[in-house]
């Protein structure tokens, strides 16, 4: 009898080092539940890549074995992956998945080039749709399966494809696993963290979530309102799209139904029973929240696998509220009690967005999460350095004196 290849299998087939010198095409011949491997081809050291749309290719200043792979878990599905494996004696043994920005549409390579310089396999996503704007929702609409897609599910499935491929690939499974992202990336980070800790023999033994944008659709929400409110035409205009909705409540009011209306004067129809109540909110929460927001307090499955979570937030953040991190730590310590070994929160003063800003913010967090995790330094007090003038300010972990 065939048995079936799932994600537990493929994790447990014999480890034959496919991605051995020379032998990297040999990875497109490898069969994947519910994903296909496209190429995979060998890029030599100054062999130039384009690393995003528009974006003038760059040289490579390491080999890797580059797997482009589809994943099809459910009809309408279409999650585009790549995993980049360094040459076997360029590999420090450990995973990378790195998490995607704003509403992606592509995959975030120079992420991928980053953990491949430090010695990392690296995967990342195109969190399951190819759209040129990566601030604009045209992708989504009508389109349920790809929303899911991009809320957790091409998350999921492509660390379940990145590991088996690192495992056979490489001829052993990594030694650690790490997931790091900003933005809506750091909420990717989050919905690993909170959904994904234990349900797969090779999860993630760190993971850095910054600025997340934990509360998706609320921000959402509130950005829609915010439009609304400010964009012209004034507030209480009618667009020319509303008007036929319009006509019809006057008619059933004051016409029986008719196509005109006898006597207007005797008309007592009032405008506000088409007022929108906020229910098409409600029912956005109701539907929506489960795929897209990581708000779940509870980190008891994270801390019983021994993984950490290391999180930064920008104070003069403006596209996701730094409060937004401060609410969610606090509603972590309400649920789980102490949190500080294995859940660490740095507010970063003077930092915008994920980076930038007048006060120093660049720091190492991988390189941090990976001094916890192996070697037991829990990450306190941080150096955080300005790139350009080279000024400094010390970071200590929220909630901790």
């Amino acid at each position: 009898m065939k048995r079936k290849l799932t994600a537990f299998s493929l994790l447990a087939l014999p480890l034959v080092a496919l991605a051995a010198p020379g032998n990297c095409t040999s990875l497109a011949k490898l069969k994947l539940p519910q994903a296909t491997i496209q190429s995979a081809v060998l890029v030599a050291a100054g062999d130039k890549l384009t690393l995003w749309s528009g974006g003038q290719p760059q040289a490579m200043l390491k080999a890797f074995c580059r797997v482009r792979g589809l994943a099809t878990p459910v009809p309408g599905s279409a999650i585009g992956f790549e995993v980049w494996l360094p040459e076997a004696a360029a590999w420090n043994g450990k995973y990378l998945q790195a998490g995607n920005g704003g509403t992606a549409g592509a995959i975030p390579r120079p992420s991928l080039l980053d953990g491949v310089a430090r010695g990392y396999t690296t995967a990342a996503t195109d969190s399951g749709h190819v759209w040129p704007d990566g601030l604009d929702y045209g992708w989504a609409a009508q389109r349920p399966e790809i929303v899911v897609d991009f809320g957790w599910r091409a998350v999921q499935r492509t660390t379940d494809a990145a590991q088996g491929i690192v495992r056979l690939g490489l001829g052993r499974a990594p030694k650690k696993s790490y997931f790091m992202g900003c933005s809506d990336g750091g909420r990717d980070a989050m919905i690993v963290a909170q959904r994904f800790p234990e349900r797969f023999p090779e999860r993630f033994d760190g993971i850095v979530s910054g600025a997340p944008a934990l509360a998706w659709l609320d921000m959402m929400i509130g950005g829609a309102l915010l439009q609304r409110e400010l964009t012209p035409p004034a507030p209480g205009a009618l667009s020319v799209a509303k008007l036929p909705a319009l006509q019809s409540a006057v008619r059933a009011a004051c016409a029986a139904g008719g196509k005109y209306i006898a006597d207007p004067l005797q008309c007592r129809f009032d405008p506000a029973v088409l007022q929108c109540t906020g229910a098409d909110i409600v029912q956005a929460r109701q539907r929506w929240s489960c795929t897209f927001d990581a708000l779940d307090p509870d980190l008891g499955p994270l801390k019983r696998r021994g993984a950490k979570l290391l999180r930064y937030h920008g104070w003069t953040d403006a596209p996701i509220p730094p409060r937004i991190s401060l609410n969610y730590f606090e509603s972590v310590q309400q649920r789980m009690g102490d949190t500080r070994d294995y859940h660490r929160l740095f507010m970063v003063p003077g930092m915008n967005h994920c980076a930038d800003g007048e006060g120093p913010w660049q720091v190492d967090w991988l390189a941090a999460l990976e001094r916890w995790v192996e070697q037991g330094e829990a990450p306190t007090p941080l150096t955080a350095t300005h790139p350009k003038d080279g000024s400094t300010q010390m970071l200590r972990p929220h909630g901790i004196r």
